[in-house]
């Protein structure tokens, strides 16, 4: 510590000015246009490291289900869908999820071809996204439902596909349901209530209707009759309906 000279401490005042400079403008610019350049490159580093993925068979993934990012390779941009796996690894992609009614399923053609509902409930997937995921190659259809009655059934026709919009017109065989099944709907448009006033409208729901049909997976959940969900293969639809049904599909192997 300073003293004077006769040893008292001697204390200072001081103060000091300092002048902050902001970046100008153009400065500024110049580092977000150069940040942004860096999040390019790394994006397309990261494009780089992991394989494109076109369909849920590109995945390696052994029991569950989740929501995945496809890029087709019709090129025209990515989609979500849900993936399924079983324990041998083997892939299905999700078309149709119902299990509690939580999701009205009468909804008009627009609906239908965009889809609707929640991936990690009851949705459907829309028109447009199948068709972009099943335009090219072989693909089998399964269809897994319970009834009321909680009995469980399983339906795989080994060869699936679907038109171009605006019909999108139904292609499905190889199973043999005696034409009470899907096969009863092969080659027909999908239709609803807003492009359909007679099915659709009768059977409450959308599908590919064919004067009507022996299938009405889209129709009014918790309910017997005409309306409900029904495959007329399995039984007829009074006093016993689907409480769960699930469509996915994946290439033929």
């Amino acid at each position: 510590m300073a003293t004077d000279a006769q040893g008292n401490p001697l204390f200072f005042n001081s103060s000091a000015t300092v002048t902050v400079q902001e970046p100008s403008r153009e400065l500024l610019v110049e580092k977000i246009q150069a940040l942004d350049t860096r999040l390019e490159q790394q994006i397309l580093r990261n494009h780089g490291n992991f394989p494109r993925l076109t369909s849920c068979d590109d995945l390696s993934i052994k029991n569950g289900s989740a929501v995945v990012t496809l890029d087709p390779l019709d090129n025209l941009g990515k989609v979500d869908v849900v993936c399924e796996f079983n324990e041998e690894g083997k892939s299905w992609t999700v078309l149709q999820n119902r299990f509690d009614g939580s999701v009205d399923f009468y909804r008009s053609f627009q609906d239908y071809e965009n889809g609707f509902g929640n991936m990690t409930g009851e949705f459907w997937m829309g028109l447009q996204t199948l068709r972009r995921l099943v335009q090219t190659g072989y693909f089998d259809l399964e269809i897994d439902m319970v009834s009321n009655a909680g009995e469980h059934y399983n339906r795989t026709y080994s060869n699936f596909t679907i038109g171009p919009g605006p019909g999108y017109a139904l292609s499905v065989s190889g199973y043999d349901d005696k034409n009470r099944g899907l096969s009863y709907n092969s080659g027909r448009d999908f239709t609803a209530y807003d492009n359909n006033t007679g099915c659709a409208r009768d059977y409450h729901g959308g599908f590919w209707y064919s004067g009507c049909t022996q299938v009405n997976l889209n129709g009014r959940w918790g309910v017997p009759g005409q309306e409900s969900i029904s495959w007329s293969e399995i039984h007829s639809f009074d006093n016993f309906w689907m409480t769960e049904t699930t469509m996915k599909f994946r290439p033929s192997q």
